[in-house]
């Protein structure tokens, strides 16, 4: 069904905007302001295919608008078009799908099979798996150097990232780096990888050598295992399940900086350069927003999406929000939201 006919639809029910809750929020920093309400509006609930069971990571591809995601439960990634607003298909007999991410340049889409510990190699031109690599224990994350012309995949449960050659997409090594591993970053001010563990450390590595350079302790944080890094503040902001709390490290002073809580079992993140605005979904259902500035990180509130609503996708041109959902009215849908203010 086409948005702007559902949109009628939804228009004649009465649909209510929601609006996120400010009550309990505090400041990151002594210099912060209070951030103005923030309210969210749904726009869609679009039909998706597959079971009513679990959704995974995102990926927008900006050259074509489609955005690329992952049905964990199901092994399907779903194409969406961002123009038109519909499923334009849906790519089966992807071994349960976790991270998953395109690379324009290469008209490629990378994501983890975790259901083989595999990394499958979807072409968009045909939109097919063409090919298979083998990576660790539960791959998850996916972060692209291109520089070096690398892909480096987080493998959650054998305490490795395997590193494979874009150009030739073969396995080249993995790195060692322990315990329970979290997502993995390509920093494009630094021009290296991040990656996060349960031994509540920051891992810096240099995609030229594929050798950890450093090592730092996530001060605060219990089982890091989401995190984005903001290219404008160069704060990695990263979201630990422990403890249900947000890090702001410093890369410049390589220092944690503030924390924050967040709604129960945080997941996946996304950011909105434009509006300069975090949203970190959770297991929960129930998301968390912060305003992120330069020394002025500031919560600004939560809102319940639905039921494990715990990935978002924003679309950092047009500022609309993206939740996959298991089970709304028995069916999977896609929910799109926009910014009310």
């Amino acid at each position: 069904m086409k948005v702007r006919h559902r949109l009628q639809i939804l228009l004649l029910y009465g649909l209510v905007s929601a609006t996120l809750l400010v009550s309990g929020c505090r400041q990151l920093q002594a210099t912060s302001r209070v951030s103005p309400t923030v309210s969210l509006r749904a726009i869609a609930d679009i039909p998706m295919s597959g079971g009513t069971n679990r959704w995974d990571y995102q990926s927008i591809n900006y050259d074509n608008d489609r955005l690329y995601i992952s049905h964990l439960g199901s092994s399907i990634v779903t194409v969406f078009d961002l123009k038109s607003q519909q499923v334009i298909a849906d790519i089966p007999g992807i071994p349960r799908p976790f991270g998953i991410l395109v690379v324009p340049n290469l008209k490629t889409v990378y994501v983890s099979a975790a259901g083989q510990n595999q990394v499958g190699v979807i072409d968009e031109n045909t939109l097919k798996a063409t090919k298979y690599i083998q990576a660790g224990t539960t791959p998850d994350g996916i972060a692209y150097d291109p520089n070096t012309n690398k892909i480096f995949v987080s493998n959650e449960n054998s305490g490795t990232i395997t590193v494979i050659d874009a150009k030739t997409n073969e396995r080249l090594e993995d790195i060692t780096i322990g315990g329970r591993v979290g997502n993995t970053q390509f920093d494009p001010v630094s021009k290296l990888i991040y990656s996060v563990s349960d031994a509540d450390k920051l891992f810096e590595i240099d995609p030229s050598t594929d050798k950890i350079v450093n090592r730092y302790v996530v001060t605060g944080g219990s089982e890091p295992h989401g995190f984005y890094i903001d290219e404008a503040t160069h704060y990695a902001l990263i979201t630990c399940q422990g403890n249900n709390k947000i890090i702001v490290f410093d890369l410049d002073t390589k220092k944690v900086i503030a924390s924050d809580t967040v709604a129960a079992g945080p997941d996946v993140l996304a950011f909105d350069p434009g509006l300069h605005r975090l949203y970190v979904a959770a297991e929960s259902g129930t998301l968390t927003v912060f305003d992120v500035q330069k020394n002025k990180v500031t919560k600004i509130g939560e809102l319940f999406i639905a039921g494990t609503a715990h990935t978002v996708c924003v679309d950092k041109n047009t500022h609309l929000l993206y939740f996959p959902l298991e089970n709304i009215n028995g069916d999977p849908v896609l929910r799109i939201m926009e910014p009310a203010n």
